[in-house]
């Protein structure tokens, strides 16, 4: 909540795209999963993307979270 208060994002898409990279992360610690949201949150926030292109970048680290691999399909998201 911090967090999406401090970046000006919304709330309940904040919270959706944490919990799919929490789920996601594998081996990757919780503390190193709250880095990496943070970072494309305030890289969004940064570049002045929208909200949904913002999410876009969420939903493509947790893809290649998830599958361990990063690959060009979700870099070109």
């Amino acid at each position: 909540r911090k967090e999406a208060y401090r970046l000006g994002l919304g709330l309940k898409e904040s919270a959706k795209g944490f919990a799919k990279m929490n789920a996601a992360r594998g081996d990757m610690s919780l503390e190193d999963t709250k880095k990496a949201f943070t970072g494309i949150a305030e890289m969004s926030t940064l570049l002045g993307l929208s909200s949904e292109e913002g999410s876009r970048a969420i939903n493509a680290l947790q893809q290649m979270m998830s599958k361990g691999v990063v690959s060009a399909e979700e870099l070109s998201h």
